[in-house]
C-alpha cells in the first residue's frame, strides 16, 4: 500500500512539474495583436491613425518593437510609449522596452498621407527584416512567464489624446 501511495505521489509531482514548465515562454508572435483605426481630424494636414498593440498571451512580452521606417512625424513622439531604437532608425521600441502584459494595451497615434498596412514578423536575423518591407512589423525579443511574474507588472498604456505619436 505504501509503495502504491509513493508511486501516485511521484506521478503527481512529475505531472505538476511538466505542467508548470509548459506555461513558460509559450507566447508566439501571433499573440501580439496590432489594430489600427482612422481618427477624425488631421495633424499637419495629414490623416491621423490610432494603433493599439495587445498581448493576448498570459505571459509578459518585453522588448516589443515596431518597424517605423519612412514615416514623417508632424508631432513629437512620447518616448515612454514609443521611441526610435538607435541603430538604423527603422525600428521603434514600444513601452520603453518594458513589459507588455495581457491586461494592458500599448497605444499610440501616427499621421500620414496613407494608412500603413500592419503585419507581424518575428525577427530572426537582420536579413529577415527585408521580408516585411513597406509595412509596420512587430516582433518580440523576449517573453517571460514564470512565478516571479505571476503578479502582473503594470505596463504603460497611453490612450490619452495628448500623447500622440506624431
Amino acid at each position: 500500500m505504501e509503495s502504491k501511495l509513493q508511486t501516485i505521489i511521484a506521478a503527481f509531482l512529475l505531472l505538476f512539474c511538466l505542467c508548470s514548465r509548459s506555461g513558460e515562454a509559450l507566447c508566439s508572435l501571433s499573440d501580439l495583436v496590432v489594430t489600427q483605426a482612422a481618427v477624425p481630424g488631421q495633424v499637419a494636414g495629414e490623416p491621423e491613425y490610432h494603433v493599439t498593440v495587445e498581448n493576448r498571451c498570459i505571459c509578459t512580452q518585453t522588448d516589443v518593437r515596431v518597424s517605423c521606417a519612412g514615416f514623417q512625424y508632424p508631432m513629437p513622439v512620447d518616448p515612454s510609449v514609443i521611441r526610435r531604437d538607435g541603430g538604423d532608425g527603422d525600428l521603434c521600441i514600444l513601452n520603453g522596452g518594458g513589459p507588455v502584459t495581457n491586461d494592458r494595451a500599448v497605444s499610440f497615434y501616427y499621421a500620414g498621407k496613407t494608412r500603413v498596412g500592419l503585419k507581424g514578423c518575428q525577427q530572426v536575423s537582420p536579413r529577415r527584416r527585408a521580408g516585411c518591407s513597406r509595412q509596420i512589423r512587430v516582433w518580440f525579443m523576449h517573453n517571460t512567464c514564470s512565478r516571479r511574474h505571476a503578479a502582473r507588472t503594470l505596463s504603460t498604456s497611453s490612450s490619452r489624446r495628448n500623447s500622440r505619436w506624431w
